[in-house]
């Protein structure tokens, strides 16, 4: 008779499709105290019927652990051109990504419940926390007393603690897509109750920033367009025209931030996207309580404006500088400029220069031309070549949904290596800082509507799927894992694993381990998962023995 299951043991890097058989486990669970070990449990209904599939799941180890089930979710746009380099496929289609955490049915913790979601391959996702000696797992057919997988697998656990990365990780918060997504009034209870939540997977997830909205961020939205106001300080104008501003909001913002163990804070940008040309809207109480002022209604060489940013400015740098100090808190002008656009950047630029002087100000760009025009240019990963061309190595990189070539990226339809290598990038490179415009934006691009996370995952149809969001939003105010952001996260500890083995062992050693021929670029040298997996490995293992 024959198996109606199969099942494989899978690493941690490969994405299980129900239309492709993945790869055998073939590579050490390792890592070091403090992190946790992930892999998947991979199985497959050869003969689906009427009857309902129920699997039973054991998972046992001398360390945590808990269990996902990976789900399917609906991706609009894979990719713009077709890449199966890069891509597990090119069509619209579901993919693997979701993660559902699932409760034990028994008492010690260690069973499951596995039921079939689909035709084809699924998978269930594990992490073990560290430290650990060994893990058991063991899936079955209790309808036919059969066990489809039957292992242990041994763990080594490196002894110390893996410390906080020295780069700057930082992402955009979207307050306003939680407001929409869970239906609630903004900064009421239970808008603050889903905003810590999500702020703690972020941390998670490895950001050890995000951007603060002091005021509503002027990006991602249309022109004459405004999204929903989500400003955390209280500005009142006063009636000899001067302004003041209260920061009882901001104060729960940050107190949330530092208990979270966020280090680095960003401020919204003081002008309108692609080219600074207006002001961002602001609500200021002028007597009758909040409403809005400038905008883009507002020349960003506004006469009022100018004056309002001669008190604005000066009154964020302490507050913050306070809160985070001046070298943790990052300020921006406006987000990637063009040459279309390069004069009203540098007039934008020239009119704050005084006031932000002594204080770090980023700004993403792609095109070299804003490499002296910037301050500190966040650079595009798909330019870096261009801006080292030109003369300038890049200290900050970002990608988004422009980066969508040869370079690493968090799409849903890519493989896990072009998520994971973006650690090693940044560490041979010797990066200070990694930015992504969306943990959670719910919108359709340019904020001109809400979408539905669960069934949209291209921002409207306009963005590759996967770009404006990693985290999904559970049906209590809960944030739910991808795939992504847990492959973000080892990418993240990775280039903190490879600024601690080098302590030890040394830079070069560390190269010539993770980089043996000298390939590795932000467009180049990618290994196959297994072989990213070993070399991260015979890292450890010499940190081991160092």
């Amino acid at each position: 008779m024959t198996d109606r299951f199969r099942g494989e043991l899978v690493d941690c890097l490969t994405k299980v499709a129900p239309w492709d058989a993945p790869p055998a486990l073939n590579t050490p669970l390792m890592g070091v105290a403090g992190q946790r070990v992930c892999f998947q449990v991979a199985w497959l209904d050869t003969s689906p019927g009427l009857d309902d599939t129920h699997l039973k799941l054991e998972v046992a180890s001398d360390a945590s652990v808990d269990v996902s089930q990976v789900r399917l979710v609906p991706v609009q746009i894979p990719s713009f051109t077709p890449d199966s380099a890069a891509n597990i496929a090119d069509q619209a289609g579901l993919y693997p990504d979701l993660l559902e955490l699932l409760s034990p049915t028994d008492s010690d913790g260690r069973c499951y419940d596995i039921v079939r979601q689909h035709t084809g391959w699924h998978s269930i996702w594990i992490r073990v926390g560290l430290p650990a000696t060994s893990v058991r797992v063991r899936l079955s057919d209790p309808s036919r007393e059969k066990n489809i997988i039957d292992a242990e697998l041994p763990i080594t656990t490196v002894g110390g603690c893996l410390p906080e990365t020295t780069a700057t990780i930082t992402t955009w918060f979207h307050c306003d897509s939680l407001a929409h997504v869970y239906q609630t009034d903004v900064w009421g209870e239970k808008h603050w109750r889903v905003i810590e939540q999500f702020l703690e997977a972020a941390r998670y997830t490895g950001f050890n920033s995000v951007m603060m909205p002091l005021w509503t961020p002027p990006v991602d939205t249309a022109p004459c367009h405004y999204r929903t106001p989500t400003q955390l300080l209280e500005i009142t104008r006063t009636g000899d025209g001067h302004y003041q501003f209260g920061t009882r909001r901001a104060d729960r913002w940050i107190d949330l931030m530092r208990r979270m163990g966020y280090s680095s804070v960003e401020v919204p940008h003081l002008f309108t996207q692609w080219g600074a040309k207006f002001a961002p809207q602001f609500w200021v109480d002028c007597g009758s309580g909040p409403e809005p002022m400038f905008g883009w209604g507002t020349n960003a060489q506004d006469r009022e404006y100018r004056f309002f940013l001669t008190e604005l400015v000066p009154f964020v740098r302490k507050f913050l500088d306070d809160a985070f100090g001046t070298d943790h808190v990052f300020f921006h002008i406006s987000d990637e400029p063009n040459q279309s656009t390069h004069e009203s950047y540098e007039l934008a630029e020239k009119l704050v220069r005084s006031l932000l002087e002594g204080s770090h100000i980023l700004d993403a760009v792609s095109d070299p031309l804003f490499a002296s025009a910037v301050e500190t240019p966040v650079v595009a990963t798909n330019a870096v070549r261009a801006f080292r061309q030109s003369g300038v190595t890049p200290t900050w990189v970002y990608y988004c949904v422009a980066q969508d070539r040869r370079v690493a990226n968090r799409f849903i339809a890519q493989r896990g290596i072009r998520h994971r290598m973006i650690g090693w990038h940044m560490y041979k490179f010797q990066v200070k800082g990694f930015l992504h415009w969306a943990l959670n934006f719910y919108n359709a691009a340019l904020s001109v509507r809400p979408i539905h996370p669960f069934i949209d995952t291209s921002a409207g149809g306009s963005l590759i799927s996967g770009d404006a969001f990693i985290l999904y939003p559970g049906a209590h105010g809960e944030p739910l894992g991808s795939l992504r952001s847990e492959m973000l996260r080892d990418a993240f500890e990775d280039l903190a694993l490879c600024e601690l083995a080098e302590r030890h062992i040394g830079r070069k050693r560390v190269l010539d381990i993770i980089d043996p021929d000298g390939s590795i670029d932000f467009d180049a040298g990618w290994p196959s998962a297994s072989e990213y997996l070993e070399r991260r490995a015979t890292l450890l293992r010499a940190l081991l023995h160092a």
